[in-house]
């Protein structure tokens, strides 16, 4: 797997070992930065269901300021820890082990704000409607947010959650990325 953009483009990633994380693909990955767009530069970056860290340090590589990676597989934190440490991200970054929604109580009670969402749930169960209602209410959104969600196409996801409002659905293969916004914001 390799950066697709930015200062680090071609660079490879680590991906955790096994089958228990399900990669974004390069095309689905591209298509996500086309989507965001310039929004990515300066930005905080917060990436659920990291993996392998790839969608975070995507941004970090197009101009983000800093990438929170929030990760529960031991072995997928371990890759994570390893590309940030290969790319010499460590500083401009953060990796939290545990579960989204713990992650969003506690960065939410340090005061942590965060301009752009990655969120890249597991497709079974309704793991993408449960982190958007959780990121919605969390406090963990700037003024002017993005919330980037990948779910498979099985899956139609509302389209408000709390205060995050549905802009764009875009299909490549079985996999949606949805595009919320902060109403209001």
């Amino acid at each position: 797997m390799r950066i697709t953009g930015g200062s680090l483009r071609g660079r490879l990633l680590r991906a955790p070992k096994g089958k228990a994380t399900r990669p974004t693909s390069s095309r689905v990955r591209e298509a996500v930065f086309d989507i965001v767009g310039g929004r990515i530069t300066d930005a905080r970056v917060l990436d659920l269901y990291a993996g392998s860290g790839a969608l975070g340090i995507e941004a970090l590589s197009r101009g983000a300021l800093f990438a929170a990676f929030v990760e529960a597989s031991p072995s997928a934190v371990r890759a994570i820890l390893e590309n940030l440490r290969e790319l010499e991200l460590e500083d401009r970054a953060r990796v939290i082990r545990g579960s989204a929604s713990a992650a969003l109580e506690r960065l939410s009670g340090a005061g942590e704000r965060f301009t752009v969402v990655f969120a890249d749930p597991p497709y079974a169960g309704r793991a993408a409607e449960e982190t958007l209602r959780a990121t919605a209410a969390s406090g963990v959104l700037a003024p002017g947010s993005l919330v980037v969600v990948e779910h498979t196409k099985r899956q139609e996801l509302s389209g408000e959650f709390g205060a995050l409002g549905l802009t764009s659905s875009h299909r490549y293969g079985d996999t949606v990325v949805s595009v919320y916004a902060l109403l209001g914001g």
